[in-house]
């Protein structure tokens, strides 16, 4: 089941691409074992495991008003992510989308998470789909 939320009159779907655990230090070279100490009551077990690892979730967002369905990409993509071994995109984006109750083939308009019509990434992959305006 998807994670949905409904802000008034818009919907808001979280479409999961993967959830890896990962050490966080790796992300925030700050958060060394040391610096978590002081933090680890309200951190451990729900954000962070005993060997300082969290959940790293890579999603996108499809968003519904007004007739309108807006897709909001992370932009990674089928590829790796420097620096993050094994973490990278599925590059299954219409089924993972059909499995949210979206079907492959519906018109979208395609944004990253900057707001700028897509270039790259999952794009190239949504059958159908069609690229906002210029």
């Amino acid at each position: 089941m998807p994670t949905q939320w409904t802000i008034g009159d818009v919907s808001v779907t979280k479409v999961v691409e993967q959830v890896r655990r990962v050490p966080l230090g790796g992300m925030l070279p700050a958060a060394t074992p040391e610096a978590l100490v002081a933090h680890a009551d309200w951190l451990r077990p729900h954000f962070i495991d005993d060997d300082g690892c969290v959940d790293l979730s890579i999603h996108s967002f499809v968003v519904e008003s007004d007739g309108l369905r807006i897709l909001v990409d992370t932009c990674v993509g089928d590829r790796e992510i420097p620096g993050m071994p094994g973490l990278g995109g599925s590059g299954d984006l219409p089924t993972r989308l059909a499995e949210a109750g979206f079907p492959d083939g519906f018109s979208i308009t395609l944004a990253d998470k900057h707001g700028k019509p897509a270039a790259h990434g999952h794009d190239a992959t949504v059958s159908r789909a069609r690229r906002p305006p210029a």
